[in-house]
Formats: C-alpha cells, structure tokens, sequence
C-alpha cells in the first residue's frame, strides 16, 4: 500500500549539468561537494556578479536627500577616501576590510562607509565617479565621521551581504560624456562665477590662510613623484608615500599622499591636472628653506580637475608660463618643408629688429614666416653643461631630466626617455640690431649638427668629427656619448663656436611662440 504523501524529491526540480559543469573523474582524487562554480563564486566572492537592484531607487542631489530609511540613487565623484575612520586606531588590523569616502555631487558631501570581504575587491582614486544605491541615511552627528564641512548625512554598505544597499565605481574614458559629469566645486553659485567662499592663492594660504579651517586653494599638478614605501615610526608596517608638487601663478608647494591616496596620482598629468583642495592640512618642512607641505586630513575635500571659470583662467596662466619656463621644446615635425626653405628661391635675409617686428605685426600666429638671420655668437656654455651634467635635458612627469648622454630614466615613472641638446649650450647671439638669447630657440637636430660640425644639406650623415679639436665629437644622435670626450676636446669645440658668424634658416612657430632653427650655415 502506498503512502498517501508525497516524497520529498517532488519538491524540487531535477537540475540538469551542463558539461563544462560535469563531475570530473574519480582518478583526478579531487572531491566534489556537488555545487557548480558559479554557486560557489556568487557566495565566496558576491561582488564577481553585476550587481541588479530589486527596488526602485530615487535619483536625488545630496543636497536634498532626507535622513533615514529611504530608497536613494545618489551620483558623485570621490573626495576623500581612506581606510581608517575618524578616531579609529590602525593597530585594530581591520582595515584592510574597509573603506571610508567622501563622496560628493557639487551640491553637498556624504559620508559613506563600505565594509567588504576582501582587501582587493575596491582601490578608489580621488576623482573617479561612484553611483551609490542606499537604503538608510544617518545624520552625520550620529554616524561618527566627525565634523566636516558641507557633509551632513553618511551611509554604510555592505556590498554582496545588504543585497538592496550597493556601490559602483565607475572607469569612465577620458573624452566621454561622463567624464565631464558632476564637476562643478561645492558652494559654486553660476550667478556669482568668480566668488566661491575661501578661495585664497597658494602664497595666501602658506602665509596666514591655514589658520582658517575652511579655507580653499586650486592648484596645478607640477610633478608627481616615485612611490616610496617608508616604515612608521614606533611600528614594525611600511606605507607607501607620493609626494606630487603643486602650484599656482603665485607660488609652490608639496602635497603629501600616504597609504591608499597614492593609487590616485596614476592619472594625473603635470601642468595639466587641476587640483581644488578645501581644509589642508600645513606643515613647514625647513624653515630656512622655507619648504612647505600639504596633508590631507579625515575632512579634507579633494576635487580633481572641477569645471568653473577660476579653472580655466588658471590654464591659460600655466600655459604661458610653461613656455617661458620651459627647458627645452622639441622641433615641431611637418610645419615647413626645411630643404625647400633652406635651398628654395625664396631666401630673404632678416635682422633681429625687422623678425621682431614681422612677428608683432601677426601678432604671433603666423606659422608660415620664415626666413635667414645672420648673427655672432657672444657665449657657449658647452664645459659648465658638460661639468653639470647637463649637456641633454628633457622633461617628464613635471621634473626636469638631464644627462650627459642623449637618453635618460625618469624618477617619477620610470620609463626611459630621450633627451635633446640643451638650448643653453648657445649664449646670447647678436647682429647690428639687436640681441637675440638662443636659451628659447627650437633646434632642429640637423642645425644642432650644422652648427657643430659644418657640412652640406646633402649629407644625411653629418659628420662628426672635428678635425681642429683632434677628433672630439659631440653627441647629436643616440648612439653618440659625451662620456667618450675629455675637456681639452670640448674645449677646442667651446673655442670654434665662441665669436663666428653664422646664419640661421628660421621659422616662427605661432602655436609655440618660438623661433624654430632649421639650419645653420658657416
């Protein structure tokens, strides 16, 4: 007689394994618990999964939110972000599990604290764009974030475990529409551009402006350093450092990122990357030297690359004084046919006074405007360059390079680069109306050759070898070393070019505002 209940297996459908899914064969030895990997995954790692939300969520400003249990969608861009929070001690060891960001949408801040199973699952970069889907908002006096301006509400997550509070960081390519989303400064008024409260210059704030706690500098990145790893004091844990220097119309600094900060300097170009930083922290490193440090603290707000009218002026300003600082410019490829202008019918020989006032009356854009210049040579600095090491020099990542040899590794990237001929190898030039320094002129690497050597157009090889100085050579192409010449060569080489005459084929470059040397004859 049959049981009149049904069996258990009736309650459940029968799964059907895919192959791939299949168990593998008993000789392997390895045990199957019966759970296929992906049921495996989606509960040791949650986060390996698109996360889809259950609910509907409300897309609101973080100015307008409402504290406690509601259903927000809130867009921002990261702020602050850090691994310990306010008061927390870091010998706790729990907070590689953890993260703590200001997040901010232009409008106000919120505070949010991420709680998660591994140290790998989340690496936040100042700046990056996070969508927030939250469930239940605190007051920022009952959150224990501490007292930081314009944030007065936080969040806590608890990604994969609170399947209706989650948090997505966001890779957005560098010319999307997205990148430029959401960054405009907090406190920014489109009625009143040009006033946003406790914007101070770099000098201002290293005088007396750190005294005030909610005072506000925007910067340029002028280098970003090596990451270094330097043990705490009175622990036995290293944390890595970057120090990025920063600066103004006015003045430079350094600021200091410690810890997880430092991740954020990855894509930050010097002399491009504009940097709002509101509440730093001081620190005077020497007082002789008066070498001063920025810090971030737990309430420091870090807005990379904001949007408003203080921000494009301050590009404009860097880019002129990129040029008038600048300690070499390479020769821009393709603006002239160079055998034509130095061989070609149209030769017109200028003087410095007649280049000078063709160029103002273009008003400096005329990039076609060439010509011949011919002029004396008053200084040649070639011993003190090459005593300095500083016969080539290029520039990357915002620091100067400088060697005796044509290539060279950066400091900050380490990536090696070429170097170019150091324009101060030539002194100031002269002819019978005027004075001309040859530090901002662009050479050509064939002028650089013509000048040295002599030769004619012709040689696509210039020699190189001077017969006066008893073979000596100077290191226009890569594989030439100025390690192989000794002093008596280059000074037979300084005294050649000290007081000659040559002429110079140029050309104004508008775009760089420099006089571009294509070729050099004796």
């Amino acid at each position: 007689m049959g049981s009149a209940f049904p069996s258990i297996q009736s309650f459940f459908e029968r799964e059907v394994r895919c192959r791939n899914e299949e168990e593998q064969p008993a000789a392997s030895g390895v045990p199957r618990d019966g759970f296929t990997s992906s049921e495996v995954d989606a509960v040791l790692d949650p986060l390996s999964a698109p996360w889809i939300p259950k609910r509907i969520y409300e897309k609101m400003p973080v100015a307008h939110v409402q504290t406690g249990p509601r259903d927000y969608e809130i867009v921002g861009r990261i702020v602050n972000h850090s691994r310990l929070m306010p008061g927390q001690s870091s010998q706790t060891g729990d907070q590689d599990m953890q993260q703590y960001l200001i997040v901010s949408d232009g409008s106000a801040g919120i505070a949010v604290k991420i709680f998660y199973g591994r140290p790998t699952h989340y690496t936040p970069i100042l700046g990056q764009r996070v969508t927030i889907w939250s469930t239940y908002l605190s007051h920022a006096k009952k959150g224990d974030i501490g007292h930081i301006p314009l944030v007065h509400c936080s969040t806590t997550i608890y990604p994969g475990r609170n399947l209706a509070s989650h948090i997505a960081f966001h890779q957005d390519p560098t010319d999307s529409e997205e990148a430029s989303m959401i960054r405009a400064p907090l406190e920014f008024d489109t009625e009143t551009p040009d006033d946003l409260r406790g914007l101070m210059t770099l000098r201002s704030f290293l005088d007396a402006g750190f005294d005030m706690g909610d005072g506000r500098v925007l910067v340029c990145v002028k280098s970003v350093g090596p990451r270094k790893a330097v043990q705490i004091k009175n622990r036995n844990t290293l944390q890595s450092l970057v120090e990025v220097g920063i600066f103004d119309e006015t003045a430079s600094s350094v600021l200091t990122l410690w810890g997880a900060q430092t991740s954020s300097t990855q894509s930050w170009k010097p002399n491009r990357t504009t940097l709002l930083i509101s509440s730093p922290s001081y620190r005077r490193i020497s007082h002789s030297d008066e070498i001063t440090s920025i810090g971030i603290k737990y309430s420091t707000m870090i807005e990379v690359d904001p949007d408003f009218p203080a921000v494009h002026w301050l590009h404009r300003k860097i880019t002129r004084m990129m040029k008038m600082d600048s300690i070499v410019t390479p020769f821009p490829e393709g603006l002239w046919d160079i055998e034509n202008t130095v061989q070609g019918p149209a030769r017109v020989l200028f003087t410095l006074a007649e280049i000078e006032e063709a160029v103002r009356q273009s008003g400096g854009q005329c990039a076609d405007f060439t010509g011949k210049v011919n002029v004396i040579i008053l200084g040649v600095n070639l011993i003190d360059l090459w005593r300095d090491v500083k016969t080539y020099c290029n520039e990357c990542c915002g620091t100067p390079l400088y060697a005796n040899i044509p290539f060279a590794v950066c400091k900050g990237c380490g990536v090696q680069r070429e170097l170019l001929p150091n324009p101060g190898i030539v002194g100031n030039m002269v002819d019978e109306s005027g004075t001309m320094k040859a530090l901002k002129l662009v050479w050509h690497e064939g002028a650089w050759n013509q000048l040295l050597y002599g030769g004619s157009f012709e040689e696509n090889d210039i020699a190189a070898t001077d017969n006066d100085s008893g073979g000596a050579s100077f290191p226009c192409r890569p594989e030439r070393n100025v390690k192989t010449l000794n002093k008596n060569d280059l000074q037979g080489l300084e005294d050649r070019l000290l007081y000659s005459r040559v002429t110079l084929t140029f050309g104004w470059a508008g775009d760089l505002e420099r006089l571009c040397i294509m070729w050099a004859e004796w």
